[in-house]
């Protein structure tokens, strides 16, 4: 975890604050790894049946 070798609040904070920024950015990745998948899978149809829990 990073708060276990970043031990300066100073530079902590900024880091953490630059990651939140970006999870929007994974999260819209992450989609369109899963629609990629999907659309290229010889296994598609079992996502149409069963969809995973996480939305892939």
């Amino acid at each position: 975890m990073v708060h276990d070798y970043i031990r300066d609040p100073a530079v902590l904070v900024p880091s953490l604050q630059a990651a939140h920024e970006f999870v929007p950015v994974l999260i819209e990745t992450a989609a369109r790894f899963c629609s990629g998948i999907k659309h290229a899978s010889p296994f598609s149809m079992a996502y149409a049946i069963a969809p995973a829990k996480n939305g892939c």
